[in-house]
């Protein structure tokens, strides 16, 4: 959320952005350096502070060179630390000199993880393996019957209501813009629903890059000229009308499970399913639980992967754990 949040902040600072304005430009180059630092996938929104300095022919080391490289190292570092890799889980940017790397369990994670962001339980082939469901669109039919749908259902009122707005608005007064502009933002938007869709088509994962895509989309081809009383009018109606929605939608999920969900959540475990910890020793200074479901927060530190020759070492006040075997 925080890096989407980012993402649409910088779009705006940007459309706003004055030419030679270098306290602005310094803002973006930040706010970018703290989105990737946030979600490496959001590296296309460099685009954007790259083709201002180009444009405006800035030094390009005289704004990066500050706070948004410092963001950049630091968080390279923290990701040396935590798990031997510049970026993690890109294993070709691992270091098997580091102790604490595992590229075996790195590469499992990454095509896990890219597995199941496309509906691997989804999946009607089940001798396929994760690698091979990643690869050759094998993961389309799946990801159709759940993720498609889900991001059909969130972007199509969206996309209704630009249409809506773009009749209800229309007036004989011509908008400001700026093409160059809004041709960066569509450049940059549709690289990432590109990475997106390849990569991670989840739709929490990409909705920034869509939202902008879509709105830059509409303003170029059908919001060219607007009626401004008409258009405070339906902003207000429209703001009124998501709300009550919102409201409802909340009145009608408190009326549902009232009866089967207590009013504050309560964190649990799973009664149906019988849980058995067990208490792994490393050394005499650490220790950990190993449970066969969920761990909660019962004992700790607890995980539900068998760990294999896990490897335990103090240097100063940090605990690493590593793995010299699986390399």
């Amino acid at each position: 959320m925080t890096g989407h949040l980012t993402i649409f902040y910088i779009v705006s600072k940007y459309l706003y952005h004055n030419r030679g304005d270098k306290f602005n430009l310094y803002l973006i180059c930040t706010l970018v350096a703290f989105a990737i630092a946030n979600k490496i996938f959001f590296i296309p929104v460099i685009i954007i502070p790259i083709f201002i300095i180009l444009d405006e022919n800035f030094n390009f080391f005289k704004f990066f060179l500050k706070l948004p490289l410092l963001l950049i190292i630091i968080w390279l570092i923290k990701n040396i630390l935590i798990s031997g890799c510049i970026i993690y889980p890109i294993h070709q940017t691992c270091s098997e000199q580091l102790s604490w790397t595992n590229i075996s369990q790195i590469k499992n994670e990454r095509i896990s993880g890219e597995a199941w962001a496309k509906a691997w339980p989804q999946r009607t082939n089940f001798d396929i393996s994760m690698e091979q469901f990643n690869g050759n669109f094998n993961w389309i039919n799946a990801w159709s019957k759940l993720h498609m749908k889900l991001i059909i259902n969130i972007i199509f009122p969206f996309i209704f209501l630009i249409l809506l707005s773009c009749f209800a608005v229309k007036g004989k007064t011509k908008l400001n813009s700026d093409f160059k502009k809004e041709l960066v933002i569509l450049t940059f938007s549709f690289i990432g629903i590109i990475l997106f869709f390849f990569k991670f088509p989840l739709y929490r994962y990409g909705y920034s890059f869509i939202i902008i895509f879509i709105i830059i989309f509409f303003k170029i081809y059908f919001f060219k000229h607007i009626n401004h009383e008409n258009f405070i009018k339906f902003c207000i109606i429209s703001l009124t009308f998501c709300i009550l929605v919102l409201i409802g939608k909340q009145t009608i999920r408190i009326i549902n499970f009232w009866q089967t969900r207590e009013i504050i959540p309560e964190i649990k475990s799973n009664v149906d399913f019988e849980k058995k910890y067990k208490k792994v020793v490393i050394d005499s200074e650490f220790s950990y639980y190993f449970s066969e479901a969920e761990c909660y927060y019962e004992f700790y530190p607890c995980t539900n992967q068998d760990l294999k020759n896990l490897k335990y070492k103090k240097i100063n006040n940090y605990k690493i754990l590593y793995n010299l075997i699986q390399k």
